[in-house]
C-alpha cells in the first residue's frame, strides 16, 4: 500500500463537486499521451464506503479558506487485496478496510476528537485491476476560540479562523501539512499496516526502480493501455536511461561518478546532483541516438541516486524481478513504537493549535460525521448536483 495526496485543494472547486465526481462517477474522462481525452467506463463501478457526499460538499462550500479540501488515495498492489472478495462484499475484508480508513482518519486528525472533525468521503476504485481507496477531506475543524491580541479595543480573529458561534470557530486544517514530520508519520502508518497485513512494501529493495518517471507520464501510459489506445512514444528520459544501462552492462560505467562523467562527455550539462536524482540538459547537438533536453530535466531512480556506488548494485536493479518476498525492509523495525511516537508528537501539536470543544448532547456531532448511506448512488454520468449527491 502507498499513500498519495493530490495537488488539488479546491481553490477552483468551491463546493468540492469536481472531486466528488472523480471519486464516484461510473465514467470519467482520461487523458491520452496525444493530449486527447476519452471517457473510460469504470467497471466495477466505484463504491461509496464511508461518508455522505452531500454533507461533505456542504462542508466544503461553507469554508471561507482558499484551500477547501485535501484528497488522495490509499493504493494497493494487485496481489494485496482479493478483488473478487472485495466486490463480493466479504465481511472480514470489509471490516479490515473499515479499520484501515478509521485509523487513517485518526492519524491525520491526531489529537482532534471526532466530534470536531469534518465529514469525510471514501470511495473505492477497482477498475484498473487493483484496489484504490480514495478520500476527500474538507480542510476545516471545529475548535474553541482562542483569545487574540486586541487592536483599538477590538479582538481580531486569527486569519485562518471563521466564527461559527460564540463558543465555536471553524479553523483551517491541513491533514497533510508540509514538512518532514507529516511525511514521517504517514510513512510509519503505511509501514505498520503493510507489515501487519502482508501487503507490498513500496520501499523494499525488490521494488526499487532503476528509473522513476514522473507519475503523470506513467498515468498517461496506463490510461492508453486500459483504453486500448496507442501507447505514447518513449519518453526521452527512458531513451537516456537505456543508454546508461548499456554502459553499465558493457562495464563502461560502474558508479554514479563515472555515469556523470560519461554524460558530460556526450554533451550533457549537469545542472544539479540530488540524493536520488541527477538534473541535466543538453549543451548542444548530440550524436545520433542521444535524446536532447532543451531544459533542465530530472533523471530519478536507483541508477541516478547516490546509492549507485557499484556495478553490482546497478545490475541488481536492472535485473530485479518486479515482485519478490515483501516486507524484508520492515522485519527489524519496531513499527508500532515508531508509529506511536510520531503520532503522539502530532497529537500534542494539534491539541495546542486546535483547542478542544466539549461534545454536544444529546446528539453527538460524530453521529452525523460517521453517517454512511446504505444505498449510495454512484451513477454520476448525470449532472453531479442531482446524481453524485443522492443517497438513500
Amino acid at each position: 500500500m502507498i499513500i498519495t495526496f493530490s495537488k488539488h485543494t479546491g481553490a477552483k472547486d468551491e463546493t468540492g463537486l469536481s472531486a466528488i465526481r472523480y471519486l464516484t462517477a461510473t465514467s470519467f474522462p482520461k487523458k491520452l499521451p496525444d493530449g486527447r481525452k476519452v471517457f473510460e467506463d469504470r467497471k466495477p463501478v466505484p463504491r461509496i464506503l464511508r461518508g455522505n457526499p452531500d454533507l461533505v460538499s456542504r462542508m466544503i462550500a461553507s469554508l471561507p479558506f482558499k484551500h477547501r479540501y485535501s484528497s488522495g488515495v490509499l493504493s494497493f498492489a494487485p496481489e494485496d487485496i482479493d478483488l473478487e472478495k472485495f466486490e463480493g462484499r466479504d465481511s472480514a475484508l470489509d471490516d479490515m478496510l473499515d479499520r484501515l480508513m478509521r485509523e487513517f482518519e485518526d492519524t491525520v486528525f491526531a489529537g482532534i476528537p471526532r466530534h470536531q472533525r469534518p465529514p469525510i468521503l471514501w470511495a473505492s476504485h477497482s477498475h484498473a485491476g487493483r484496489l484504490e481507496l480514495n478520500f476527500l477531506i474538507p480542510r476545516g475543524v471545529y475548535c474553541a476560540p482562542v483569545a487574540r491580541q486586541k487592536k483599538r479595543g477590538k479582538t481580531r480573529p486569527c486569519r485562518d479562523e471563521q466564527p461559527s458561534s460564540p463558543a465555536l470557530v471553524i479553523k483551517s486544517f491541513n491533514p497533510h501539512p508540509p514538512g518532514e514530520a507529516s511525511i514521517e508519520l504517514l510513512d510509519a502508518f503505511r509501514d505498520k499496516w503493510n507489515a501487519r497485513s502482508g501487503w507490498a512494501d513500496p520501499l523494499d529493495a525488490s521494488r526499487r526502480r532503476a528509473l522513476r518517471l514522473p507519475d503523470h507520464v506513467l498515468k498517461l501510459n496506463r490510461n492508453a493501455e486500459r483504453l486500448g489506445k496507442a501507447a505514447r512514444d518513449p519518453d526521452p528520459r527512458e531513451l537516456l536511461h537505456e543508454i546508461a544501462v548499456g554502459w553499465i552492462r558493457n562495464e563502461e560505467v560502474s558508479d554514479r561518478s563515472e555515469l556523470i562523467k560519461a554524460l558530460k562527455n556526450r554533451g550533457y550539462e549537469i545542472a544539479r546532483e540530488g540524493h536520488d536524482y541527477i538534473s541535466l540538459k543538453s549543451k548542444g547537438p548530440h550524436q545520433p541516438g542521444f535524446p536532447e533536453f532543451k531544459t533542465s530535466t530530472r533523471m530519478k531512480g536507483g541508477l541516478w541516486s547516490r546509492q549507485f556506488v557499484s556495478r553490482d548494485y546497478a545490475m541488481e536493479l536492472i535485473e530485479a524481478s518486479p515482485y519478490k518476498d515483501v516486507g524484508a525492509r520492515l522485519d527489524d523495525i519496531d513499527l508500532t513504537d515508531v508509529y506511536e511516537q510520531r503520532l503522539e508528537r502530532r497529537k500534542q501539536f494539534n491539541r495546542k493549535k486546535y483547542p478542544a470543544v466539549v461534545e454536544p448532547d444529546p446528539e453527538p456531532l460524530s453521529d452525523w460525521l460517521d453517517f454512511s448511506p446504505t444505498k449510495p448512488v454512484v451513477d454520476c454520468n448525470r449532472p453531479v448536483a442531482t446524481a453524485c449527491l443522492s443517497v438513500g
